[in-house]
């Protein structure tokens, strides 16, 4: 039964570092996303209304947290 119970959690631990890794990942995008975004002078093109595109090489998602990173960084 301890056995069990330290497989189980192990194997919540191993679950937890690795949404912490993905997310860490995620995060690094985003900010790399906003760098070229930022460096490019493109904000409106991707950032200016909910439908604009993805910037190429990126997802959606990575594109929108990094638009949400401009707009926090304009904000300061």
């Amino acid at each position: 039964m301890r056995a069990l119970i330290a497989t189980a959690a192990l194997l919540a631990f191993s679950l937890t570092t690795l949404q912490a890794l993905a997310q860490t990942a995620d995060e690094e995008r985003a900010r790399e996303a906003a760098a070229i975004i930022t460096r490019d002078g493109t904000v409106e093109q991707y950032c200016g209304q909910d439908d604009s595109p993805a910037l190429p090489g990126f997802t959606d998602a990575e594109t929108e947290a990094a638009c949400d990173i401009i707009a926090n960084a304009d904000e300061d």
